[in-house]
């Protein structure tokens, strides 16, 4: 059944305009600590880590998504805002990706992601630091992933020095490789979590895992040599002048 091959996951806390068409599905996170109930597939039913959302950011609905959907042959993220599409100067659902376009894309590649950002005059360690979180949790990350996968340390060294990443936690690949994924990441974080103190963490710091996610899934692609395939993102709620005087 087509509907099996492909679903895209759209994280969000509010209402909004569900893309019309089907392999697009919205996937509430924060409902606890929000009482917005949205009436959609929700990622605190099941076998989820909910409660964790101010600290996991969209990443408690890729939890959710990862331990509870097992039919789906190619699985991606994106945001109720933000969508993989095929012209990035446009805001028009007509130009997101669709099966077909996902299907031609993932014969020739293993992962699609979004256009790198280019940093310019930051390093992506710089670029934490300043704009995310503190430098203390890129340490603690660096000393977690030479504890638990050591072959990824110089994999993350090279990342932290680059000048351009994928930002966005946003993905489209098979799930099984998701799943090696998942299964990758959540168990770094879990100890990386286990080794932070966020009591005196800003909001916006204690968002912690969401943001070291960002950085963890260059790595990932980076060490496995993965084959990817960068397509541009657009911002719905960007207006397009923005977006022409921001123009890179």
């Amino acid at each position: 059944v087509m509907e099996n091959k492909c679903k895209i996951y759209i994280v969000t806390h509010k209402k909004f305009q569900v893309p019309n068409n089907s392999i697009y599905e919205p996937i509430q996170v924060g409902k606890k600590r929000t009482n917005i109930d949205l009436k959609i597939t929700s990622d605190d039913t099941r076998d989820n880590i909910a409660d964790k959302n101010a600290n996991y950011c969209e990443l408690t609905a890729l939890y959710w998504i990862w331990k509870n959907i097992k039919k789906v042959k190619v699985i991606g993220i994106c945001h109720y805002r933000r969508y993989f599409t095929k012209l990035k100067w446009s805001n028009k659902e007509k130009f997101f990706l669709k099966q077909k376009d996902i299907n031609r894309l993932l014969d020739k590649y293993e992962i699609i992601v979004p256009k790198k950002t280019k940093l310019k005059k930051y390093s992506v360690k710089d670029w934490y630091v300043k704009c995310d979180g503190r430098e203390k949790d890129l340490v603690t990350t660096k000393k977690v992933i030479e504890e638990l996968f050591p072959d990824y340390a110089k994999s993350y060294e090279t990342v932290l020095q680059q000048s351009e990443a994928f930002y966005c936690n946003m993905f489209i690949m098979k799930k099984e490789l998701m799943d090696k994924y998942c299964e990758w990441l959540f168990k770094i974080l879990s100890l990386v979590e286990e080794k932070t103190d966020l009591s005196d963490y800003s909001p916006t710091e204690a968002r912690i895992y969401g943001y070291l996610s960002e950085i963890l899934l260059n790595v990932w692609v980076l060490k496995n040599k993965l084959n990817y395939c960068e397509i541009p993102v657009v911002n719905i709620e960007t207006s397009l002048k923005w977006k022409l005087q921001h123009r890179n």
